[in-house]
This record gives structure tokens, sequence and C-alpha cells, in this order.
């Protein structure tokens, strides 16, 4: 996997949608200006023809281009002397977003990322502008306000979700930033006990609005998951047809739904729309294992997604959050990519398709041996596999949703089993080849080689998996595609991708695809949606 020569118009699209996941791996010269920036700067876009891209800040140097004030390139991530500092400061505010209640001071998180207080102080008031305490009170606050107005719980339980040590200082903090105490925004919202009946769903459930950019493929999404949902371990119910029956769904797995647009969901969560939910487990602060299930529906009219989790996730909620808008791609800028992708259109008038997804996971470990079950073998077998595995190995969990009651193995439990191992996944109809792959994915997640932290480069986590014994060329961009969310994976060795775009040869569908990146994962759920 050498590195290649930047492709101008991939870069001028990563650009265009300013996403940070880019930031680092270019930098763009603009001649109007004379300025070079990194692809995630807030000023004006320029015009392509404007444009020049460089892999590094001292090639736009020496090429006669000054760094924005802006953006000051020489923060970016990746590329500059800096750049150490930059990348733990983006890491210490990754870890205070996707978990403000877990982190108790700037020492835990300091202690957490493996540097001294100070300096990651220092490092974060030079990429922020503001302390790593104020950003995580912030957060807080917002989490705090959001449960405050999408749900019930009560407040002394969402002062302990968001992470305050009392109701007191809850009071105190949010007065001091809204002006107004908590119980009052909840009244304006509704949610007082007078509204907890038109809001509850199952009993002792939270329930959380997520927003999206529409449109959101929600048939097709479902359609997708649907197939490949691990027995006992997730379920999904597809959306019923106006005529009142479940849609099909398509060979393989692939979606065959409607676009997503038809305003099917009902509000109170009870599935018209369709539904995907899981068993959950997950560690609390504490040293303890929050277990409990989720259930998620779409709420169109809002241009959201409607997350619905039983109370004993109360802990771990903000975690819940985020891997949920992991799993569902909910950071996506469609507008952007479509245009990017619609080119596609020479191959079939349907292309691109409005409002497709490139769905990630909720647990890493568990889709990369989903993934390894699933190699040169059917959907459905792969998942009669996964969920032998599940029933085996995984731990029992009590939910309402009929057909989820186990979370899956975790990779300790797998390594536990020792020399056992081989004969408990060969009972299972786990092939040899196989075992020693997910042993060895088992030692990568418990060893930290393989990890979804944010930040990581996506290409390197790709170099160590094909690495390993069994994984080749097409499971490896597909965790790049599910575990990692890189954007511009593409398994140009799937067989719907080779189907569509026959009778190209692999070197010509390579070539081809090219003029898809940097979204190529996008483009790659677009060909299974036609095959």
């Amino acid at each position: 996997m050498t590195e290649k020569p930047l492709d101008p118009q991939a870069c001028y699209a990563a650009l265009v949608t300013r996403d940070a996941r880019f930031d680092g791996r270019f930098f763009v010269g603009v001649s109007s200006t004379r300025i070079y920036c990194r692809p995630t700067c807030h000023s004006k876009v320029p015009k392509p023809e404007n444009c020049t891209f460089f892999r590094t800040a001292a090639e736009a140097e020496a090429a006669g281009y000054r760094p924005c004030l802006q953006c000051r390139p020489e923060t970016a991530p990746g590329l500059s002397p800096t750049d150490a500092v930059a990348s733990l400061a983006q890491r210490a505010a990754r870890a205070i977003e996707d978990d403000p209640a877990g982190i108790g001071s700037l020492e835990e998180l300091s202690d957490r990322l493996g540097y001294t207080s100070r300096h990651v102080r220092r490092a974060f008031e030079q990429e922020y502008h503001v302390t790593p305490q104020q950003y995580l009170q912030t957060c807080r606050l917002l989490l705090a306000k959001n449960l405050l107005t999408d749900t019930t719980v009560p407040v002394a339980e969402v002062a302990r979700a968001c992470g305050f040590g009392s109701v007191r200082r809850f009071n105190d903090a949010f007065a001091a930033q809204y002006r107004m105490p908590p119980t009052a925004l909840r009244k304006q919202a509704g949610k007082g006990k007078a509204g907890a009946a038109a809001t509850a769903g199952d009993a002792g459930a939270i329930r959380v609005t997520l927003g999206y950019r529409p449109p959101y493929a929600w048939d097709r999404i479902l359609a997708f998951l649907g197939p490949r949902a691990i027995p006992g371990v997730e379920a999904v119910e597809l959306p019923a047809r106006e005529d009142g029956r479940v849609r099909g769904v398509g060979s393989g797995g692939k979606g065959v739904g409607g676009s997503g647009s038809s305003d099917g969901s009902r509000e109170d969560g009870s599935g018209k729309g369709g539904s995907y939910a899981r068993a959950v487990r997950m560690p609390t602060h504490g040293g303890g294992t929050a277990v409990g299930w989720i259930r998620v529906t779409h709420h169109p009219r809002r241009d959201a997604l409607v997350l619905e989790a039983s109370d004993t996730l109360a802990p771990v909620l903000p975690q819940v959050i985020c891997r949920v808008k992991d799993l569902f791609d909910l950071r996506c800028q469609p507008e952007a990519i479509e245009r990017h992708l619609a080119g596609m259109a020479e191959l079939d008038v349907r292309l691109p398709i409005a409002g497709l997804r490139v769905l990630g996971c909720f647990e890493p470990f568990e889709m990369a041996v989903r993934a390894i079950l699933g190699q040169q073998i059917s959907v459905k077998a792969a998942t009669t596999l996964a969920g032998r595995l599940a029933s085996e190995l995984g731990t029992p969990v009590e939910t309402p949703i009929e057909g989820v009651g186990r979370v899956f193995s975790t990779a300790e439990r797998i390594l536990a089993l020792g020399d056992d191992l081989g004969e408990t996944l060969g009972r299972l109809g786990v092939t040899r080849q196989r075992q020693r792959t997910i042993r060895e994915l088992a030692e990568g997640f418990v060893d930290g080689s393989i990890t979804t932290a944010f930040g990581v480069d996506p290409q390197e986590q790709m170099r160590r998996l094909l690495q390993m014994h069994g994984i080749g060329d097409w499971t490896a961009n597909y965790l790049a595609m599910r575990m990692l969310s890189w954007t511009d994976a593409f398994p140009a060795t799937d067989l719907g991708v080779r189907k569509v775009l026959a009778p190209r040869t692999p070197k010509q569908i390579q070539e081809y695809a090219r003029a898809w990146s940097p979204w190529r994962a996008y483009a790659t759920l677009n060909l299974w949606n036609i095959e």
C-alpha cells in the first residue's frame, strides 16, 4: 500500500466538505492569494482552477505559498513540527466529547492520554483557545440540555449521566450558563410529569433525538442491516409498505426499499417505519459494566433518528450516543458527496442514490469477527455462524425486544479459551483458517495494535490488518468502511462491485474508481444497491 500521488479532484471534494478526517493529509495552495490552507479552513472555498494541492506544508512553502493565519497549517495533524501538540489537543477534545461524564479532572484526562496535565492544558489552549475544563463543562451542559429537553429522566439522573458530582453542582452550573434552573427548561420543553406519558416508550427507557443532514435512505439502511443482524444480539424490523406488508430484502442483503423519504415512522417508536435494536454492554467509569438494550427508529419530519435506550445505560449514555452516530453515519454531508458522485449516472441512471450512508458499527470487535465469518460464504451463512458464536460465548441480557437477549463475545473472552479456542469454534462450524484469524484479531484488540480510536490512520490500520493471517484486500477495505468509518475505502475485488463494473479488469476498476475519491466508500454502497 504505497502512497499514491494526490488526486486534485478528490482533494477538492474533501475541501468543499471541510471533513476533519482529511485534515493533515494534504494542503491547498490558492493562486489568487498565494496562501496555503488546511482542508478544514473556514475561509471561503476557492475556485478549483485556483487550487494546487500539496502533500506537506514544506512542499507548499517551497512553491511560494504563505501559511494561512486563520487555519494555521503549522498545527495540522501528522505533517508538521507541532503535530504532536495539535494531535494531542484533538484527541483530548474527542475524549471529552465522547465521554464527558467519565472525565473527572484534567489530571484524569492527562493520565488517559499519557501526558502531564500541564502539557495537555497548554496544547488544548493553543488549539481551541479555551481550557480543557471549560470545554468539558460545555459538553456536559449541552448533553444535559439534550436530556432535559428530549427525555423524562429525573434531574438527579441527568446530573449523574453528564458527570456532575451532585445535583447542587449541576443546578449551579446550569443556572450560571443558561440563566434558569434545569427544571424550568424541562417545563418549557413539556417534559415534566404532565408530559411524561406522551413521550414514554418501553418502561424504563430513555429517548433522545439525533439529527442528520437530509436526505436519509432509512429503508435501504435497514435493508442492508437486516440480513446482517446477528441472531440474539441484533434485530431489524423492516419498514411496512403502504399496503401494510413488510418490505423485502434483495439478494445478498442489498437494499431494495425506497429512498427513505416516506413518512412512515411513528414518533412513539412503535415501528411502522422500521427499527434497529440490539443488546449493549459497555464499561462504566467505576470499573463495572452497564448492560441493556437500544432501539433506533426514524423521525423523517424532524430529519432525525430517535434513540431509545434502557435506563440501565444512563451511566454510559454519552458513549452510546456517540456509537449510534457512528453506526448510522449521522455526521455525513450527503449533498456534497452526491454532487461529487454525479458521474456515476453513466453506469446507471438511478445513481447516485439519494441519502445512502456508509454504516459504521456499534461494537468494533463484533464487526471484525462478523466480517471474518463472512469471507467467501453467503450473508445468510455468515449470520448463522455469528449467531452460534454469540449464543456460545456471549452474555445474556434481559430486554423487552423479541429476539434480542445476548451481547457478543469480547476479545478477552475469546483469548481466555486458550487451547480450547479451536475446538470451541470448530464445533460451531468455524474453519481452522478463520479460527486463527479470529485469534489474531482478538490479540490485536487486546494489545491495542488494532484500534478504532479517533484520529487513527485508517491506512495504517489497514496495513496491520493485511499482515494478519486470512485477511486480504476485501476484508481490510470492508473493515475500513464499517469499523474505521474511512470514506475512501474501496473493496475493488468485491463480487458486487465487479459485477456492476464488468467487463473491466481489477486494474481498470481501480483506475475508474479514482474519480470517486475521497468518497469511494459511498460509491461502493451505491454499486451494492443496484446489483
